[in-house]
């Protein structure tokens, strides 16, 4: 099957798993379309095009209980994913928690569509470059001026059944709202012991809920053996900060470890750098 081909099937069930039920001949159809759920589909890492991702989205409400969430993660366990067929899992519920206020895009900005705004960010960011090494205060400033404020805690399970664990767990505590508005896991790839397991905020900058995903991750009493979580901003990504060895950035702003206390210290890298980035 042609890769455009395959995505674009992938893309057309994703969008029509919102529905309250569905006929088994419906997820029986999406699973054919998924090589990687046959027992036998040898795994291969993706090095040409664009990810491709299956995503459940669940109505304002749904719970923890809701049908089409157990035939989802049935049908979709990360174990038996490859990055070749999907390379995120994902589950997008609204939260019961306040959403922060819509930021307006800064001075300079306008109205544009998301990837235009990460062209403008791309952009602005390598002129400072070019005069000056930039900080994690200048990258707030393009989060905000361009609307790119959403970040994600990042966990890191093991493959196999300490990531279908994880992951079924983490999904039922979005979609009952507990946690932020999307969560996503990554597929397994050949000599990669982890996934990626991502918990994703509105605004990084806001560390009320920031924290308050944080803690709520926490409470759901995950075991896995990396016990370190990182919280790394979408515009980090944007601007293609992903290990400290490309850089003298790091990546990640905040980190924590699991299990931990509610009341767990965690850190905050730059806090005296950002406190006066415009909210």
């Amino acid at each position: 099957m042609p890769v455009n081909d395959s995505h674009s099937r992938l893309t057309d069930w994703a969008r029509s798993l919102h529905a309250a039920s569905g006929p088994a001949e419906r997820w029986a159809e999406l699973a054919a379309a998924v090589p990687c759920l046959d027992p036998s589909h040898v795994l291969a890492a993706v090095t040409a095009g664009a990810e491709r991702a299956v995503v459940l989205r669940l109505s304002p409400g749904a719970g923890a209980d809701h049908p089409d969430l157990a035939r989802f993660l049935d049908a979709f366990p990360p174990s038996r994913a490859s990055c070749a067929d999907v390379a995120w899992i994902g589950l997008e519920a609204a939260a019961d928690a306040p959403a922060p206020a819509t930021p307006r895009p800064g001075p300079g900005a306008g109205p544009q569509r998301p990837e235009r705004q990460v062209e403008a960010a791309v952009s602005a960011w390598e002129s400072l470059a070019a005069r000056r090494p930039p900080t994690h205060a200048d990258a707030a400033v393009l989060a905000v001026r361009f609307d790119l404020r959403r970040g994600k805690w990042m966990l890191f399970p093991s493959a196999g059944r300490e990531a279908d664990a994880a992951w079924r767990a983490v999904a039922a505590a979005a979609a009952t709202g507990r946690l932020g508005d999307e969560v996503k896991i990554s597929g397994v790839a050949p000599a990669r012991a982890d996934h990626v397991l991502c918990v994703y905020t509105r605004d990084y900058l806001d560390e009320g809920d920031v924290g308050r995903v944080r803690d709520a991750l926490c409470a759901l009493g995950l075991r896995l053996r990396r016990r370190r979580v990182l919280y790394k901003p979408d515009i980090h990504t944007h601007l293609q900060l992903y290990s400290r060895g490309q850089g003298s950035l790091r990546p990640s702003v905040y980190e924590a470890e699991l299990p931990a206390a509610r009341t767990a210290a965690w850190r905050r890298e730059g806090r005296a750098a950002q406190a006066d980035v415009p909210r």
